[in-house]
């Protein structure tokens, strides 16, 4: 019996999904150059609450999807709108350390 993977709901992840939609999609790449880049274009163009519930949903998800392999999360994050990440997932890891030290308000 194979397993039925669920996909992220969006309702659940607006934020995340308005990051991903928006800023990671698939021209990301030509248009940012990097996805930490990507984020901090989000960041700078979000308003004070945009990045309290970005940041907010941003903590859960990753406690949801940390730990797993990449190729099961991925088909995951893309039913929220990722369509840009380099390959291998290594790009989730580096943009989650970008993401904490913005979110935390480091540059």
């Amino acid at each position: 019996m194979s397993k039925t993977r669920r996909m992220l709901p969006v309702d659940r992840w607006p934020s995340v999904a308005a990051f991903f939609r928006g800023y990671l999609h698939q021209d990301a790449g030509d248009e940012h150059h990097s996805i930490e880049a990507a984020f901090t274009s989000f960041w700078d163009d979000a308003n004070a609450d945009e990045r309290l519930a970005f940041a907010k949903e941003w903590r859960a998800l990753r406690s949801r999807v940390e730990g797993r392999a990449w190729h099961r999360v991925e088909p995951r994050l893309a039913s929220l709108g990722l369509a840009w990440m380099p390959a291998g997932g290594s790009g989730f890891a580096r943009i989650s350390r970008h993401i904490d030290s913005l979110v935390r308000g480091r540059r």
